[in-house]
Formats: structure tokens, C-alpha cells, sequence
């Protein structure tokens, strides 16, 4: 299984010009946490990719993020896992949405439903049954166009693609949803965009209606798709264009999101009037109709040849069979032939200026960029799109080496996550390990040695504190960061005493500040509450977190319905002390999996070192082997920016007089004995740092 860390939201006015509050991100967390939602390709609920969990909120200055971890099965027995927790997730969503509406939207069309009606959950409360809509609402389908579209006149519009009537609700066709699929949303953008323009004097304006599904109205909530489609900004001007047809090609990123393998225009001449044509070519099934029909969207327009604008401009839905688009795939649509299953679901007819019928097409198609790509628009928003960062061949990037850290000023980093209680209650405080290191491809968890500095303080203050299991390793790193573990805290006292270990943290914090120390710190308390345990994760340069701490609202939140209250004192706090951070250092470098903060360091592997006694400066020195092209790598080392440092065990004894080796006068007589205990030393391993002690 694949694990992925991302983002999935932030208190940031997003592009669709939302902005989730604090404490709205961290009640959409409290009611996920121990659940998860599927992941689905292009936000088509037909394609199941990955299973995902949120696994913390961070805080920086300025802003605050739901990072989100997907599990993307890899193995055919994991595929069986995610897609068995997403029936259960279909089956629990449409189950709990639908049961307070159930009885009285059965009870509004007993009269018509038939035995074989099933529930529906995504824009409302519906129930789905063959013509079910046609036989309730008769007069409203009543129509005198040849493909059975609805005036728009006759609807009372709610939402886009969305009627009220009669007190039931009426919906768009569901092949204005993603595969034609019911299990997906309309296409807001083109819905929303279409209405705007029906009230425009002289447009007539028609669109094909669900004929299966209704729904009640005090059931409907709005489904937000935060998904970025950059485009196009559209001129207003239409070119004289030669009659021909012009292919546009899917890169192999964007048909593998959208099964789009290619884009045709074609202008020509219907009638004695210049007319356009454009059909996108899908590779896969259209899976909301069955795994052998292939749905491609279809335009078709015709020109003014007086004010050389649009008069007319209709959307359809070309079906092909299995057969039909294998010669589809063939030929251009000029040769294509018109032997499809054909349905219109939208037209207009009247005065259209350039900009609108740009607009229109492009919002159509949605997910489809080659249609504003065709139509020659600028994307403005080059920043938003994504792109492959390659580095040159022959260049490490410094960051390889660079531990990731923090200066003075930079502000402190938060991590919420929740996680499961113990099944059995226990009380008091107690160390857990979270950290692992490898040693010639052994895995070893430990802990810091400067842990044993909180352990001391709380035992002054007459406080308890358990150890981790035999096992764990105690180990000493020579530079400048410390990664405290957590520190869980259990019992009807639990955020009491969480708080007096803020304050042993801040007292050691005070300590290392007196001395001056250019120190950068990570450290984590657990609190265990009524349902959860809540942990909280710091990081930040000592000075930035004594700010931190001593602020009254670092206190924790005495239970855990104060918790979003407490993050939005903690982001107020940060982005009103501290420069804005702008994703700096990034939250992939330092938010781990488990949703801690952490201080990550860089290990040399064994072969790309060697330890020698330099008779000269009576020392043991590191020599590196590196690549003549990493020259980037040499001037950070000669400007002291970068250099090396070892980590070895607590109970790392002299090879002569089996003390202490730190400590031991004898380990500096000889150069055996130095080189003998530097082994030791090279047995934990040697790293980067930018803070060596």
C-alpha cells in the first residue's frame, strides 16, 4: 500500500472564492478522524482509487491546513480491502443521510414508485425509480421540442440544475454528471452559467431533466468540488476561421484523469452558414450508463453571417457502442458519420455574443482542457497548475543534505491529530517512542537523550513519569535540534498535568536560552479525552516557543468540545506574533505520517565516510567522498553552513576502561583508544547538520 501525504484544505479563500474558519477545519476533523472517505479520480465517483484519513491540522503563521494521508492499493488483495471500505462508506452515507427523510419522501410519491426505487445521497435526499418524475410531474415533460427539452421558463430554479415543483425536486439529466453516473455531481459551472442567460431577452433557452429521480427540498445541501481547473481568459473577438478540422491531443496526465484521448473542432458550412462542431474522443466506458458505452460530449453551432456571432448553440451526449468506437477511434469527425445514439441536453437559440459561446462550451467540457487550449485563451494562473520539478541530471539538490530546521523568528509550527483511546484506562504520564533510526538496515526505536532533562524536572516537582518499554534505545545527537517523544497523559487529570509539562518544557527551554543556544525544538503531548486522545505537536527555535508558552491560550483545552476554540486562539496567536510563512520550512519536510512534527536528520550511508586520526590537530576526522559535480555541496561545507555530526548510544563505554566514554580521562591518551571509541560512535552513524553542538 502506498502512503501518500497531502492537503486537502485550508483556512485560505480558496479559487471557487470559499474560506473555511479554524474551527469549521477542525469540526470537519473531530467528525472524520477515526473514519476516512474514499479518493476518487477527477472527483468521479465511479473511479475508486485510494482510501484516505485525515491525519492532522498544521498551523504556521498565516495559515492553517488539513493534511490529509491516502492509501493507494498496490497488490490486488489491497484493492479488495479499499474497494470493500468504500461499499461500506456508500452504504453508511446514503443510509444515515437518507433515514430522517425517508418515510416522508416515500410517503410524497407512493402514488407512482414501483418496487424496484433505490435511495440517492449527493445533492439531497432522492429516490430513483424508472420515468418516476414523468409519471409524478406529467405537464412539466409536456414539450413540443423533437428531443424532448424543457423551456427553462417553466422551471423554478434553486440551485444549478436543480428545480423545485410542487414541493418535490426536479434535476438536470444526469449526463450533465462525470461518467453519466448519479453518484456524482452536475456540472455546476455550465448549470450556473446556462441560467444566467435565460433570463437574457431574446435567448431561448432549453435543457433535458432527470425523468427518474426526485427529491425533497429541505434535504438539499450544497457539494463543493475544490478542484482547480485552470483555463482560458476568453476574447471577445472570433477570427476568420478556415473550414477543416483541428485535433487537439491529450498529454498522457490528462487522459489518464479523464479517459479523453482527443479533441476535435471543425468548421464548415450547413445551410449556407459557417458551423462548428466539436466532439471530444473518450479511450474508456462511460461507467453510469455500462462498462460498453462510451459517452462523448458533443457542441454543435451555427454563425450570424451578418453579425458573425452565434444564433444557435446546442450540447449532446454521442453514445457509442463498443463497435462504433473502435472506427471512431479512426477517423476525424468530419468522416465520423452521425450513427450514435444521439441525445441533446441543452440548447439555445437566439442573439449569443463570442464571449458567452466561449464560455459555454469551455464550462461544458468540463475537466477538458483542450477546448480552452483550442480557443486560444492565456492561462493566467500558470502558479496554480501542477508540474514535474526535475532536477538536473549531474546535481543534487541541496536539500539531500540539509536537515530541515528552523531560525529565531521563523514562529512555531502545531499539529492537532486525534487517535484511538487505549481499550483499557489507565492514568498518569507516560513516554511512548515514535522515532526510529537505522543501523546497517536494522530498525532500532529510541529516544533523545535531552528527554531524560523533562523526566528530571517533573520528578523535582514531586510528578510521575513512566519510561518506554526495555528495548528502546537512550541516544545522544551532537548538534543543535532536539525531538522530544510524546508524551501521553491519561486520567481524570490528564490536562492538568499536560500543562505542568508545558511547564517543565518551557523552564528547559529557559535553561538552553540563558546559554545562549541557537536550539530548535519539536515536542508532543497527548492528552486522553472522553472519546479520543488528542496529541499535540510543536516546533519551532526555543525563543519562538518560550513566546509560545507564554501566552495564556497555550494552555490546552480543558475538554475536548474546546478544541476548536483552542485552535482558533493558537492560529490567531501565530499569524498576529510572527512574519507570514508561507509553507516555509515545507509540512512534507517536517509533518510525519502519524501527524507529529519532527526535526528529520540526514545520515550519511557507512560507505560514503571514513574515520582517521589526524596526527596534526591530535583528532579523529571525517572524510567525505563526494562527487566532483557537487560543488554546490563543498562551498556550504567550507562556509561552515553545513557540516557533519555523530550520534551514539547513552551507554557507550570506553574500550579501556569501560566508563563512559564522554567522560573517561583515558579515551584521549592514544589514538587507538579515539579511533576504537569514534567506532562506537560510527556504529549509531554519522548525519548532516546545520547546528552542530
Amino acid at each position: 500500500m502506498i502512503r501518500l501525504l497531502g492537503v486537502i484544505n485550508s483556512d485560505k479563500v480558496n479559487k471557487q472564492n470559499v474560506k473555511f474558519t479554524v474551527s469549521s477545519l477542525e469540526s470537519a476533523y473531530r467528525d472524520t478522524w477515526n473514519t476516512g472517505v474514499p479518493s476518487f479520480l477527477n472527483h468521479d465517483h465511479e473511479k475508486p482509487i485510494a482510501w484516505s484519513t485525515i491525519a492532522a491540522l498544521h498551523f504556521e503563521p498565516g495559515m492553517v491546513r488539513t493534511a490529509n494521508l491516502t492509501y493507494v492499493p498496490e497488490k490486488t488483495e489491497e484493492v479488495e480491502i479499499i474497494n470493500t471500505k468504500i461499499k461500506e462508506y456508500y452504504h453508511d452515507k446514503v443510509s444515515n443521510f437518507i433515514s430522517p427523510y425517508r418515510d416522508k419522501l416515500l410517503n410524497r410519491v407512493k402514488t407512482a414508485v414501483t418496487e424496484n426505487y433505490k435511495f440517492n445521497a449527493t445533492e439531497s435526499a432522492s429516490i430513483i425509480d424508472k420515468d418516476l418524475a414523468l409519471r409524478i410531474f406529467p405537464e412539466i415533460f409536456e414539450t413540443d421540442d423533437k428531443n424532448g427539452l424543457i423551456d427553462v421558463s417553466k422551471l423554478n430554479p434553486i440551485a444549478p440544475g436543480i428545480f423545485e415543483h410542487d414541493g418535490l425536486l426536479l434535476y438536470a439529466s444526469p449526463l450533465f454528471r462525470r461518467s453519466f453516473s448519479r453518484l456524482n455531481t452536475l456540472n455546476t459551472p455550465f448549470l450556473r452559467r446556462f441560467f444566467e442567460l435565460s433570463i437574457k431577452p431574446g435567448l431561448i433557452t432549453r435543457l433535458a431533466l432527470d425523468k427518474d429521480m426526485l427529491g425533497l427540498p429541505e434535504s438539499l445541501h450544497e457539494v463543493f468540488e475544490f478542484q482547480y481547473w485552470w483555463g482560458p481568459k476568453f476574447t471577445d473577438k472570433l477570427e476568420d476561421i478556415p473550414y477543416g478540422v483541428t485535433c487537439h491531443k491529450s498529454e498522457e496526465k490528462h487522459e489518464f484523469f479523464t479517459d479523453i484521448d482527443r479533441t476535435e473542432f471543425w468548421w464548415h458550412s450547413q445551410d449556407g452558414k459557417q458551423t462548428f462542431e466539436c466532439e471530444e474522443v473518450i479511450q474508456r466506458p462511460s461507467l453510469g450508463i455500462s462498462d460498453s458505452a462510451y459517452g462523448c460530449r458533443y457542441v454543435h453551432s451555427m454563425i450570424d453571417p451578418s453579425s458573425n456571432e452565434p444564433f444557435h448553440l446546442d450540447g449532446a451526449i454521442r453514445l457509442y457502442t463498443e463497435e462504433k468506437i473502435l472506427n471512431r477511434w479512426d477517423v476525424d469527425i468530419s468522416n465520423s458519420g452521425k450513427d450514435t445514439d444521439y441525445n441533446k441536453i441543452w440548447r439555445l437559440d437566439g442573439n449569443i455574443n463570442v464571449s458567452e459561446w466561449k464560455e459555454l462550451i469551455s464550462h461544458y467540457y468540463r475537466d477538458n482542457m483542450l477546448v480552452g487550449e483550442y480557443l486560444g485563451g492565456i492561462d493566467d494562473k500558470k502558479d496554480f497548475k501542477p508540474e514535474l520539478l526535475e532536477p538536473e541530471s549531474d546535481k543534487v539538490p541541496i536539500s539531500e543534505y540539509v536537515p530541515c530546521h528552523m531560525e529565531k523568528g521563523e514562529g512555531v509550527r502545531i499539529s492537532l491529530s486525534y487517535k484511538t483511546k487505549d481499550k483499557v484506562e489507565q492514568t498518569g504520564r507516560k513516554i511512548r517512542a515514535t522515532n526510529s533510526i537505522f543501523i546497517k538496515g536494522v530498525e532500532s526505536r529510541y529516544i533523545e537523550a535531552d528527554t531524560l532533562e523533562i523526566v528530571k524536572n517533573l520528578k523535582k516537582r514531586g510528578e510521575s513519569i513512566e519510561m518506554p518499554r526495555s528495548g528502546i534505545e537512550l541516544l545522544y545527537f551532537e548538534d543543535m535540534i532536539t525531538n522530544f517523544p510524546l508524551i501521553l497523559h491519561r486520567g481524570v487529570n490528564a490536562v492538568e498535568s499536560a500543562n505542568v509539562t508545558l511547564e517543565v518544557i518551557r523552564e528547559i527551554c529557559e535553561s538552553w536560552s540563558r546559554r545562549n543556544h541557537d536550539r530548535a525544538i519539536t515536542f508532543n503531548i497527548g492528552i486522553t479525552y472522553d472519546t479520543k486522545n488528542a496529541i499535540f505537536s510543536f516546533a519551532g527555535h526555543i525563543e519562538d516557543i518560550l513566546q509560545w508558552l507564554a501566552f495564556q491560550g497555550s494552555k490546552f483545552p480543558t475538554a475536548e468540545t474546546n478544541c476548536a476554540d483552542w485552535c482558533e486562539t493558537a492560529a490567531t496567536f501565530l499569524s498576529g506574533s510572527f512574519p507570514e510563512a508561507n509553507d516555509k520550512p515545507r509540512l512534507g519536510e517536517m509533518l510525519k505520517y502519524t501527524g507529529l512534527l519532527y526535526f528529520e536528520r540526514k545520515f550519511l550511508d557507512h560507505n560514503d565516510f571514513r574515520l582517521y586520526f589526524d596526527e596534526k590537530n591530535k583528532a579523529v576526522m571525517v572524510e567525505l567522498k563526494l562527487l566532483l559535480s557537487q560543488k554546490d555541496i563543498v562551498e556550504e561545507i567550507e562556509k561552515g553552513r553545513l557540516q557533519v555530526a555523530p550520534v551514539y548510544s547513552a551507554d557507550s563505554t570506553c574500550s579501556k576502561c569501560n566508563e563512559n566514554y564522554k567522560t573517561c580521562a583515558c579515551s584521549k591518551t592514544t589514538e587507538e583508544d579515539v579511533i576504537q571509541n569514534m567506532e562506537n560512535i560510527h556504529g549509531k552513524g554519522i548525519f548532516w547538520t546545520k547546528r552542530k553542538a
